[in-house]
């Protein structure tokens, strides 16, 4: 099955969803595999990445497997646990137009198993590009070969793609509760916006927070509380004694036109 490299809305324009569905239901078995070979591969700590890619890339070969690798790093570009290099890398591989944006890829996206693991599985996919004797037989390695954003052969060296990374040298981290974390996504969502990065970056540099200050508010509520405390003792002694005396009444009712006068005044 020929991975089909448009949109939806291209497929239907053109009258070719029949392909278009031929290929998303490739991509999300191919997409399930990853993280099956993921899991199977994965054990004591360790992950066995040649032998969890090779079982995926002899289903699905490596265009469908990078694509399916590259929009998922599109997705996880927040995500600190995907290495720079590989978000570089997925920054050069051709998707359909729309996505990642198109909600049709969020099916694709590898999310069962650890940002880590995929990607340490998306480096041996890309190591297996560079090598010159590759395990891959024929076409597929030759195809795996051509594809954009290879690792280089041992001895040369990488160009950085990343610029505006490079100019900002200083990493700020900071930990959030999963509820905070959904509060954060939302507020992205409604800006249109999936790099969490540049959200926080501009929210931390250009965002405003308000702070009141109410000097006669919290006067009043110190007048307040007290009378509540004199209020609380006279029913106490009341309890107690069984009585009451003018005194008591007075200071209670002097303190609550206190409290009244404030409010009044403000």
């Amino acid at each position: 099955m020929p991975l089909y490299p448009h949109s939806a809305a291209y497929a239907s324009e053109h009258g070719e969803m029949e392909q278009y569905n031929a290929s998303f239901q490739a991509s999300h078995a191919c997409k399930e595999a990853i993280e099956q070979a993921i899991s199977r591969h994965y054990s004591n700590n360790r992950l066995d990445a040649e032998a969890a890619v090779n079982d995926v890339l002899e289903r699905f070969g490596p265009d469908r497997v990078q694509y399916v690798l590259a929009n998922t790093v599109r997705h996880k570009e927040w995500d600190g646990r995907i290495s720079r290099d590989s978000k570089a890398w997925a920054s050069t591989m051709p998707l359909p137009e729309g996505a990642p944006q198109d909600r049709h890829s969020e099916y694709l996206v590898v999310d069962r198993c650890n940002p880590g693991l995929t990607d340490l599985f998306l480096k041996q996919v890309r190591q297996l590009a560079g090598e010159r004797e590759s395990p891959l037989s024929g076409r597929s390695c030759k195809r795996l070969r051509r594809l954009p954003g290879a690792l280089p052969r041992p001895g040369r060296k990488r160009r950085s793609v990343d610029m505006a990374n490079r100019e900002r040298e200083i990493q700020l981290k900071f930990r959030v509760t999963p509820e905070e974390r959904e509060l954060i996504e939302a507020k992205m969502a409604q800006l249109g916006t999936q790099n969490m990065a540049a959200y926080l970056r501009k929210m931390a540099l250009d965002g405003y927070v308000v702070r009141l200050e109410l000097p006669e508010l919290r006067e009043m509520v110190s007048l307040l509380r007290r009378s509540s405390n004199n209020l609380n003792q006279l029913t106490r002694r009341v309890h107690e004694t069984g009585r009451i005396y003018d005194a008591d009444l007075e200071d209670l009712r002097q303190g609550q036109e206190n409290a009244a006068g404030r409010r009044t005044g403000a």
